[in-house]
């Protein structure tokens, strides 16, 4: 199957949101390059180049506010011109910006957030005031970004893991007892995902700390996690029954290590490429 570039609009963000080093910024990049072999030519998007450190949430709300303007931009006029939607991120906050413009362009569209973490604090149950874990709850409006909202009953979060003893085990606990629909890891991941998008056309997020710190061992990742293979599973069970408008590769942290920075970065290219239905890794054919 060939997905011709005109039925794709492509955009990598290669901006600071709110991560506190530049090695998402390289994973942007090097996503961006990897997809280009395959023929997915994603237009890259500069602006906020910093500051790498720690930083407040409301800072980071207030001085990306045109980045989260750009993604939604790209993302309405993408869905609404019947192209699917491909977006590259440092950051899971890009969210705020984009799933908003989802809703509006398609109101009866359903997202799916992987990640290993619920992103589901809020300025009341923050710890450490980092935004990218304020992603989710922000984007589906439990508090008020200023971007406007997703349905939180049409959201489903797959993959989220945290212990009791966990700095965001507040946040899951929220999730949990919220209207999203929450799938763990498990044999029946694929099915259940499946069911809860139910045939609707559906925009798909992924954090590779979804996956187990065993393939992926970033300093905030999770064991009890998926492996490559799983993933894959999970988003060929989503391309073959659902109709994908668009994909959000997030928090793309390049590890020092060229041997780990290939395989990850290898993953998020047959991520992108088996939602849109080619699955053979090389390229979209």
């Amino acid at each position: 199957m060939t997905v011709p570039q005109d039925e794709i609009s492509a955009r990598a963000f290669a901006v600071r949101i709110s991560e506190e080093t530049p090695r998402d910024r390289r994973g942007v990049h090097l996503l961006s390059d990897a997809l280009a072999e395959r023929g997915i030519v994603a237009e890259r998007v500069e602006g906020r180049d910093g500051p790498y450190r720690k930083t407040n949430w409301e800072d980071d709300l207030r001085d990306s506010a045109a980045v989260f303007e750009q993604a939604a931009d790209h993302v309405r006029t993408a869905l609404t011109s019947g192209r699917r939607s491909v977006v590259l991120s440092t950051d899971c906050s890009i969210a705020i910006g984009t799933f908003p413009a989802v809703h509006a362009a398609r109101p009866e569209a359903k997202v799916v957030w992987f990640d290993s973490h619920s992103d589901f604090d809020t300025p009341v149950t923050t710890n450490g005031g980092f935004l990218g874990c304020m992603s989710l709850s922000g984007a589906c409006g439990v508090w008020d970004t200023g971007h406007g909202e997703f349905p939180l009953e049409q959201a489903i979060l797959v993959g989220a893991r945290s212990l009791d003893d966990d700095f965001d085990i507040a946040g899951q606990r929220q999730a949990e007892a919220s209207a999203l629909t929450m799938v763990p890891v498990a044999e029946d991941t694929a099915e259940r995902v499946v069911a809860a998008i139910g045939g609707a056309p559906v925009y798909v997020h992924i954090d590779p700390d979804v996956l187990d710190v065993s393939v992926n061992p970033v300093w905030y990742g999770r064991d009890r996690g998926f492996d490559y293979e799983q993933v894959l599973t999970v988003l060929r069970a989503i391309s073959a029954t659902s109709d994908v408008i668009g994909i959000e590769m997030t928090a793309l942290h390049s590890p020092d290590d060229p041997g780990w920075r290939s395989r990850v970065t290898g993953f998020e290219a047959d991520c992108v490429s088996t939602l849109l239905g080619a699955d053979a890794p090389g390229g979209v054919a």
